[in-house]
């Protein structure tokens, strides 16, 4: 099984306020205020995916198997992370059971587990991103301009699969990008 990461619960807060937006796009154009926060709102998921990290404050749930819980030690994708909310572990045939808080610890995006690991799966449930939207770095903030521009632009209705980045975006990106390796 590989490890299965779902948001739960996502702010609705955006991290680029759409105003300062239409002043980089240049579009004085109140009519154009919904397409924008929907645009930036596609650019922000595009973002957090090509980073592997999360801006806006969201609740994630990541479910492992044994396996990916080796050494006692795992790595909460979409940082930075804010809580854990809740561990259970289920067992096979599905009963579950919460984990005593006491028995794991975290250290920035790392869960260190300090229990028997004699459960099927483990559900992990935690708050990640920002917890003020001005403490967003700001060249993360730029990426979700530039991506928004281009997305405009562009006009139409695009997958986060196909959004065309521009080299210069791409370099900001890659300096927040997480790489896991298992």
């Amino acid at each position: 099984m590989s490890i299965q990461n779902i948001v739960v619960q996502k702010s609705t807060k955006l991290p680029v306020n759409w105003t300062l937006l239409k002043q980089y796009l240049r579009d004085d154009f109140s009519q154009n205020n919904e397409e924008i926060n929907n645009l930036i709102k596609s650019a922000t998921a595009f973002v957090e995916k090509y980073i592997v990290g999360s801006l806006v404050k969201q609740t994630r749930v990541q479910i492992l198997d044994n396996d990916d819980a080796k050494q006692n030690k795992v790595y909460l994708q979409y940082g930075p992370i804010i809580q854990i909310n809740t561990i259970t572990g289920i067992y096979p045939g599905g009963t579950q059971e919460v984990i005593d808080a006491s028995t794991y610890s975290l250290n920035r995006e790392t869960l260190y587990l300090n229990f028997p690991l004699i459960y099927d799966e483990i559900e992990i449930e935690y708050e990640c991103g920002y917890d003020d939207i001005r403490s967003i770095p700001s060249g993360l903030i730029a990426a979700v301009m530039r991506v928004t521009a281009n997305l405009y632009t562009m006009k139409e209705d695009v997958s986060s699969e196909s959004i065309n980045i521009f080299d210069q975006t791409e370099k900001i990106l890659n300096e927040y990008k997480k790489i896991y390796l298992g």
